[in-house]
């Protein structure tokens, strides 16, 4: 199955216009992953454990730029991030501290994986959309299956949130 690469929809200034840039702030506000699943049979566990490892990754790609903070302040940008089915009717469930234990091969957490769906956007501190991003299907990792370590599903998570901070810089503006 084919997935749609990491796209950037929008990318703007602070306050709505310009370039982005990492020179605009001096500290970034990581908000809690939020979840959102519609089809039957989604595990919270496995969703909840794809939100800790991209907010793990989210963590540290961004705090290699920025001083993560918990309360934004005027040179603050924002992340917000959602592991996603696309169904928009699921209970959006929002993971201040995300549980996960799993590990070894994903066995029966493979159909929520297929599923999942990694994006986020960046906001600055009155809340203007700096930038979107996604959707990233957990379904593009190569030979996705049943024995297919946690491992690789956290570098799968860890490598979006990577390219996220990658794009940023490099974004053009918007028209």
């Amino acid at each position: 199955m084919s997935a749609p690469s990491l796209l950037l929809v929008s990318c703007f200034g602070p306050g709505g216009g310009g370039q982005v840039t990492y020179g605009d702030f001096d500290s970034v506000m990581i908000e809690p992953v939020a979840t959102r699943f519609g089809a039957a049979g989604a595990s919270s566990a496995v969703t909840e454990q794809v939100a800790l490892h991209f907010r793990n990754g989210l963590r540290t790609a961004f705090g290699k730029r920025l001083k993560l903070v918990g309360t934004p302040g005027p040179r603050t940008m924002r992340v917000r991030a959602l592991v996603s089915d696309g169904d928009p009717t699921g209970v959006l469930m929002h993971h201040a501290n995300p549980a996960g234990r799993m590990q070894g091969a994903v066995g029966p957490a493979l159909p929520t994986l297929v599923m999942a769906r990694l994006s986020a956007e960046m906001l600055d501190a009155e809340g203007h959309r700096l930038a979107t991003v996604g959707p990233k299907a957990i379904s593009s990792i190569p030979q996705l299956d049943a024995s297919t370590d946690w491992l690789v599903v956290r570098t799968f998570c860890e490598t979006t949130a990577e390219a996220l901070t990658n794009r940023i810089a490099a974004a053009p503006v918007a028209p």
